[in-house]
């Protein structure tokens, strides 16, 4: 009874935030689930963390930011998170088997990260590779067919309400919840067609049947922010592969105070974070032109492919369903990002 009252106070704070565009209703049904009795908040009840995560992204949305360190503060003592800046709505129950050591917000920030430190860090060495795979075949193809995009192709401006400025973000999105979307894909078919190999037909199947996992031309411009936030589980693994940037374009993952947890971008560099951290970015307006990345989301490499499937059976994912992502999603339609592009 308890398990069904806290799935049905989160389904419906779901409701009110998505449908009814109630956030305050929204804030009102989780903070019943938290403050009514904390005892019942455990890791063992994977709806926890999705209450927790979301009440926190409300509480971001409306500037909360004591209520929001309050409820990280909460979630790490329980063990319902893993770091004090990990704060994902579902955490993979295999996951939390991994050493302390591993569970960190940054795997790669340079292009000369050829080996992992210790003997815990061997769990990313796969990713090392892809990393390599990026940088040196596929840099070279995608920064081409960018610079000879137009400013008038079809890019969605901000739909998740973490730009201050939702029309300084912009993306074009080959691949959305794991899946390819073909429609929106001759713009760039030499990369597309590489990503396709790289991510779904390499012995490692990088980001095979990836609930949750994207691929897309991520476009900043200048004064650009994206506020602190954070990815939806810690199944996946972000990379960040820079096509344009003049240096002044920053990200932020973990713990802000850190200045070791803030890197800036260059091309041909490829980043590989964990989303599931507290993450930020900006780019200043004095910048000469925008940042331009294409983001890949993958299988964390710590993941067997019983545990894979096990993810896929929480988020209820089927392959073949190409219609489910749209019904949360805007439409895309063309919008002008009114910059010139570097050639």
């Amino acid at each position: 009874q308890i398990s069904l009252n806290l799935t049905s106070l989160l389904f419906a704070a779901m409701l009110l935030e998505s449908k009814a565009n109630d956030k305050h209703l929204a804030i009102h049904a989780l903070e019943r689930i938290v403050f009514s009795d904390q005892n019942l908040l455990t890791h063992d009840d994977p709806h926890t963390s999705s209450v927790l995560y979301r009440l926190s992204r409300l509480y971001t949305a409306f500037a909360r930011e004591h209520d929001v360190a309050y409820i990280r503060e909460l979630a790490y003592t329980k063990g319902i998170w893993l770091h004090p800046f990990q704060q994902p709505g579902y955490v993979v129950p295999a996951l939390r088997k991994l050493h302390v050591s591993t569970i960190k917000p940054w795997i790669s920030t340079s292009s000369n990260d050829t080996s992992c430190t210790n003997e815990f860090d061997q769990v990313w060495q796969p990713l090392l590779r892809l990393k390599s795979r990026l940088e040196n075949e596929l840099f070279s193809i995608a920064r081409q067919e960018w610079q000879h995009i137009s400013a008038q192709q079809a890019f969605s401006p901000d739909d998740e309400g973490i730009a201050i400025d939702p029309e300084a973000w912009h993306q074009f999105i080959f691949r959305r919840n794991g899946k390819w979307l073909p429609e929106l894909n001759n713009t760039f078919p030499r990369t597309v067609a590489l990503l396709h190999d790289i991510l779904d037909n390499s012995p490692e199947e990088y980001a095979l049947h990836l609930p949750k996992g994207s691929a897309q031309i991520s476009i900043l411009r200048p004064g650009a922010t994206l506020v602190p936030h954070c990815g939806p589980s810690n199944h996946r693994i972000r990379f960040h592969l820079t096509l344009e940037s003049d240096g002044s374009a920053s990200i932020t993952v973990g713990d802000p105070s850190d200045p070791n947890n803030t890197h800036y971008h260059q091309p041909g560099v490829v980043f590989i974070f964990d989303d599931s951290f507290l993450h930020s970015a900006q780019i200043p307006f004095e910048a000469s032109y925008p940042r331009v990345v294409i983001l890949i989301d993958v299988w964390h490499p710590a993941l067997s492919r019983a545990d894979r499937d096990s993810v896929r059976k929480h988020f209820l994912y089927d392959p073949n369903d190409t219609f489910g992502w749209r019904t949360t999603h805007s439409p895309f339609g063309p919008t002008t990002l009114g910059l010139a592009i570097p050639h």
